[in-house]
């Protein structure tokens, strides 16, 4: 293994990166330091296409690699991309298209190799956030709750504060999760609004969302936080009834902070709620209060209400994607989506059906399956034959 020089290590602090030292055999690890706003701002320069790729990259190898470029380099080898650790290196940290030397031709071998990497590492994060579980279906409800958020994001957009409002169970954590994971990296977050409802830990949760090193200095943290969040940012925020506290009345802080931040910095923020929050925010005490809000918002009829049950249009969309045929499979489904758990119950059937064939050597799930998910309970009682050791 070739040690790093001095004037190697020094370039690299200068970059913020740093160079662990291995002394075993294996190679040293390359990290950075810098927040995903830091990394961002070093590839302003580059061309529009591969930029936009870079910084999906870029969060990539903070969040997935751990800011591990050993890794992250490991990964694009298994996916028929070995490139140097010098490679990945100068692309995160903005050191392309700084010289003619270095500058790719638009169309060219390495812009077209750069882009079939990123598709590569995109697909592969997608398979891997999925393993041991059922692929996540874009269904129509899915794609509502993609093209709201799409038309909040739009820079010229009037109204850039979102409002969903959906019953526990109806699909939209997944589906932000799923909107975040095709989307860059760092450019769309999404946070579950924290269980005391306060500022300092939801303004935590989206520092760390933003691989910014989390501080109990009020200051410190406000400065990093409008470092990282501009115009070109999306925070969706899940269960955000949470963060109305009422015996704040019309203070109230996470509110009073996201309304501020929204002004002064301009990003999208997307509030998922339940309709029993809708009548706080448009009746009673706080109604004067979360007016702001709801102007912000495009008024009530902005508001997108996804349905209280799964629309048979999605249930066909899931079976039709798992391949699940027969009238009688969708029956199956309707009635577990009326449930206690709404689609939970329809995924956790579906995969308990999954496995019933796969105990029995069958890739596909029958009728008779689907009715044996249905009948299950979980054993309450054992036999009282001792266990032999």
């Amino acid at each position: 293994m070739t040690k790093p020089t001095a004037e190697t290590t020094a370039d690299a602090k200068s970059n913020g990166l740093e160079l662990e030292v291995s002394t075993s055999h294996t190679p040293a690890l390359v990290r950075t330091s810098k927040s995903i706003s830091e990394l961002e701002k070093a590839i302003e320069h580059y061309p529009e296409m591969i930029r936009n790729e870079v910084r999906w990259v870029q969060g990539f190898f903070l969040e997935h690699c751990h800011n591990n470029t050993e890794s992250l380099r490991a990964i694009a080898a298994k996916l028929g991309h070995d490139k140097s650790r010098e490679y990945f290196r100068n692309l995160i940290c903005g050191d392309y298209f700084t010289a003619k030397a270095n500058t790719w031709n638009a169309g060219g071998r390495a812009w077209s190799e750069f882009l079939e990497l990123a598709s590569s590492l995109r697909r592969y994060e997608q398979q891997v956030q999925r393993t041991g579980q059922l692929p996540f279906v874009q269904t129509p409800t899915y794609r509502c709750i993609s093209n709201f958020i799409d038309s909040k994001r739009a820079i010229g957009a009037v109204c850039r504060i979102g409002g969903i409002i959906a019953p526990t169970g109806g699909q939209t954590s997944e589906s932000f999760k799923c909107y975040r994971t095709l989307n860059n990296h760092g450019q769309v977050i999404h946070v579950e609004s924290p269980a005391n409802g306060s500022l300092p830990a939801l303004q935590g949760k989206i520092l760390e969302a933003y691989h910014v090193g989390v501080t109990g200095i009020s200051r410190r943290r406000e400065l990093e936080l409008r470092e990282n969040i501009n115009e070109s940012r999306t925070i969706i925020i899940d269960n955000a009834q949470v963060l109305y506290q009422a015996r704040h009345g019309a203070q109230q802080p996470c509110f009073n902070w996201l309304r501020e931040i929204y002004d002064d910095r301009r990003p999208t923020i997307i509030l998922k709620f339940t309709e029993e929050f809708l009548n706080d925010l448009s009746s009673g005490a706080a109604k004067g209060y979360f007016e702001q809000f709801i102007g912000r918002m495009g008024g009530l009829k902005s508001i997108l209400r996804l349905p209280e049950y799964a629309p048979e249009s999605d249930l066909r969309c899931i079976a039709r994607t798992l391949k699940i045929e027969g009238k009688g499979a969708l029956e199956l489904m309707h009635k577990w989506s009326r449930q206690q758990g709404r689609i939970r119950i329809v995924f956790d059937k579906i995969q308990l059906a999954f496995t019933f064939a796969q105990d029995d050597g069958r890739d596909r799930v029958t009728l008779e399956d689907l009715r044996s998910a249905d009948a299950f309970e979980p054993q309450s009682s054992g036999s009282d034959e001792e266990v032999e050791s």
